[in-house]
């Protein structure tokens, strides 16, 4: 390739600068495929679904609301379902889990932080890391050496 231009010599360049609006109309800002956008199918939660369905347990509900929330389905039957049973399990379901049904159901009103499992800190830990009461019936227990 010929070098048209000597090092030694400047080069005086003026770009070529568009408004946005016709660099837009020029196509140089589009996608290079276009592909239609993504529209969320039931079928994206149906596992989810499914999972509450055979065990109604607060994680797996919990589970549902978040995909629910995600795929925006927070009308369909079981969300509405789950939401309602983290509520009444108050107790056992942390603050978030909480917050999520109370998002899904669009309640107002934010209950405050009851749950048995949020309130433990380190002094209600050690009691249930104790492991004395366990010592005694292992060591009832006799022992196979094989």
């Amino acid at each position: 390739m010929a070098n048209f231009f000597q090092d030694d010599q400047e080069r005086r360049v003026v770009p070529n600068w568009r408004t946005f609006k016709k660099t837009a109309l020029f196509g140089e800002l589009d996608p290079l495929n276009k592909r239609p956008a993504r529209r969320f199918d039931i079928n994206l939660i149906a596992k989810n679904k499914e999972d509450w369905n055979q065990n109604h347990t607060i994680p797996v509900a919990a589970d549902l609301l978040s995909a629910a929330v995600v795929s925006n389905f927070r009308t369909d039957a079981d969300v509405i379902e789950a939401a309602n049973f983290i509520i009444t399990q108050s107790t056992d379901a942390t603050y978030s889990q909480k917050s999520l049904a109370y998002y899904v159901l669009r309640l107002r009103a934010m209950p405050r932080n009851s749950s048995r499992i949020d309130l433990i800190n380190a002094e209600g830990l050690e009691p249930l890391l104790d492991p004395k009461p366990l010592w005694k019936p292992i060591s009832i227990e006799p022992h196979s050496v094989c």
